[in-house]
């Protein structure tokens, strides 16, 4: 049976790949991105090095209508475009965004700077305030899962400073595009690095990590399509091989220290295989493969008691699915607080472990109901793939930190819907009010306006001039 399954899905896989290369012009677009994440999730699933309870036929059912609705929401939008739209940005488009970045490199670079240096000053004052806590930074990796947990139930809590910190995030896409237009040689493109991993080490956490790591490789890989060269080459591969070790390794460790007295936490138990590798393997190593396969699991198997038949009600339409929009605006009294919290409870009886990740459908089938989340994956697909397709013939730093996010939420649909983080509720506005301000165009100086008229007589001359060529006829009219 697990062979069967492995077959389909090598299949399904291939047509995805097939008809997001096909219909939209690159693997790397919405349909290529969902098709890579759930196909690797799944496949991993069914190699079974974690016995998880099996899955019930209703969530197998959800699962399949939820991907097959957002797999024809982006092949309508592929459909509907013409053949000429569809095409990679190729000659006189790729151009056109190679001198569209180019032109603006000056004013990239300065936000970049000035954002990454904001951020950096939020980190150093949310490591100050952890230092004089705790008394020092090695006793902060020392006591991880104490310190983890104390961040947890906001006894260690930075209030003004997690506000500040995802301004690293919002541009982390504008160095990624910064890169791939050749721009190397610059260090401005590391910058915001620094502080995304700065402020993830300080609370003990893994997500920031992988948010900007993500949002880095999509503004690299999109600004690679967009200037017509190879988005992957034999460098690019190595050197993304290399990141994905040590982010793996990274998270390993960081978990390690976080659950050092009672070990990792899974839904199923290992494997006979995987428990006769405890015994070979080093204790970190192990640690660190197991944590990591079932991070990219667990949320499969949690989904079995997430799917529930719960009916929304008016007023939670989106409440969990775009938690920090809603936390955001009861902090300037538009939302009542109460309200969402009371509703966040009346969930966690319904669904168990509210805290774990299971998949983007749990929050979506919790505020929609069935058909409310299909029509959802339907419209994400129709507008995700006309805003991608729509990037390479429309330079606009705008659309394309939209496009950038909007893959993000893709990607990590695997595990929650990313607008549950606060960072990405404040990093997604400031990164679209960053391109607004880019796509304004520079003033001309007075300089270059003070030119001088065409007088009548300018104008007549040139008349008669033209009008004793007539090798060339204007067809325009």
């Amino acid at each position: 049976m697990t062979i069967i399954a492995v077959i389909i899905l090598l299949l399904t896989f291939t047509i995805c790949i097939k008809l997001s290369k096909r219909l939209l012009g690159s693997m790397f677009a919405p349909l290529g991105v969902v098709a890579v994440v759930w196909c690797s999730s799944l496949l991993l699933f069914f190699l079974g090095f974690v016995e998880y309870p099996p899955m019930r036929a209703y969530t197998w059912w959800v699962l399949l209508l939820s991907l097959l609705a957002f797999f024809v929401g982006t092949g309508t939008a592929g459909l509907a475009h013409t053949r000429h739209s569809r095409g990679i940005a190729l000659g006189h488009s790729a151009r056109v965004w190679e001198s569209h970045v180019r032109m603006n490199q000056e004013r990239v670079r300065r936000i970049i700077v000035v954002f990454s240096i904001i951020a950096t000053c939020a980190v150093l004052l949310q490591w100050a305030s952890i230092i004089s806590e705790f008394g020092g930074i090695r006793a902060v990796f020392i006591a991880g899962n104490r310190f983890r947990y104390a961040f947890l139930i906001r006894e260690l809590d930075f209030p003004l400073t997690s506000y500040i910190w995802p301004c690293a995030l919002a541009v982390a896409p504008l160095a990624g595009l910064y890169l791939a237009c050749g721009l190397v040689k610059d260090k401005v493109m590391y910058l915001p690095i620094l502080p995304i991993v700065g402020w993830t080490l300080g609370i003990m956490g893994r997500q920031g990590i992988l948010f900007g790591l993500l949002l880095y490789t999509n503004g690299f890989l999109l600004g690679r399509l967009l200037v017509a060269k190879k988005p992957v080459t034999r460098k690019i591969l190595a050197t993304s091989l290399v990141i994905a070790s040590l982010v793996a390794a990274v998270w390993g460790w960081i978990l390690d220290l976080r659950v050092a007295d009672v070990g990792p936490y899974m839904l199923g138990q290992p494997s006979p295989l995987v428990e006769r590798a405890r015994d070979v393997l080093p204790r970190a190593v192990y640690n660190s493969i197991l944590t990591n396969y079932i991070y990219l699991t667990d949320p499969l198997a949690r989904l079995n008691d997430s799917v529930q038949f719960f009916e929304p009600t008016e007023s939670s339409l989106g409440l969990l699915t775009f938690a920090s929009l809603g936390r955001l605006l009861a902090k300037i009294g538009l939302v009542n607080p109460s309200f969402a919290q009371d509703y966040l409870q009346e969930l966690s009886l319904i669904h168990p472990n509210l805290d774990q990740p299971s998949t983007v459908l749990r929050e979506l089938y919790s505020d929609f109901g069935l058909v409310g989340m299909l029509g959802f994956l339907w419209f994400l697909g129709i507008i995700s793939a006309h805003l991608f397709l729509k990037l390479f013939h429309q330079p606009s730093f705008g659309l394309l930190l939209t496009v950038v996010f909007l893959f993000l939420f893709l990607e990590y649909s695997l595990f929650y819907s990313i607008f549950v983080e606060t960072a990405i509720g404040i990093a997604f506005p400031v990164a679209i009010f960053t391109g607004l301000l880019l796509d304004r165009p520079r003033p001309v100086s007075k300089r270059v306006m003070n030119f001088a008229l065409p007088t009548p007589a300018r104008i007549k001359a040139k008349s008669f001039s033209d009008s004793r060529n007539t090798d060339f006829v204007d067809e325009a009219g």
